[in-house]
């Protein structure tokens, strides 16, 4: 992904570089025009199980998402369904009511969505982003990738 800047990633319950990430796209938001949140799902060897949740903390700043990847790292064929949820405040838990749109990968190790048709695109400064596994069949991993950039 040249010329791409990651901006969150919330790999296997890491929320000290979560925090760290956070701090530094805080200090130097201003120049960030197009980025990334990423989540990593990993089964542990396992099938992703249904209801398998990532979650980043927040993003310091209100995004607009552009776009949506599912990958497999290994080239792995399956299918895949992920929702994302933002809670309405940031201490709230969210529910499947919360959910602001559902990438979906089906018989491919590649997919990639810049329609997102039906999607709340915009994310209020300071929510946490949730990434809920509806459904998984055939894969232990998967990276999911949402394009942003800052809003107004």
């Amino acid at each position: 992904m040249a010329g791409w800047n990651t901006l969150i990633t919330w790999a296997y319950g890491d929320p000290l570089r979560a925090a760290q990430l956070n701090e530094q796209v805080r200090d130097n938001g201003a120049e960030l025009a197009k980025s990334a949140a990423v989540f990593h799902f990993d089964g542990g060897g396992a099938t992703i199980a249904a209801n398998d949740e990532l979650c980043l903390p927040s993003m310091p700043f209100k995004t607009k998402i552009t776009a949506g990847v599912i990958r497999t790292p290994d080239g792995s064929i399956g299918d895949i369904s992920i929702n994302f949820r933002v809670p309405s405040t940031a201490s709230d838990q969210p529910t499947s009511d919360d959910s602001i749109g559902t990438l979906t990968m089906a018989c491919d190790s590649y997919d990639r969505d810049a329609t997102l048709s039906g999607w709340t695109l915009t994310i209020g400064a300071n929510l946490p982003v949730h990434a809920v596994a509806l459904s998984c069949t055939g894969l232990s991993k998967c990276t999911v990738e949402l394009e942003i950039t800052r809003a107004s």
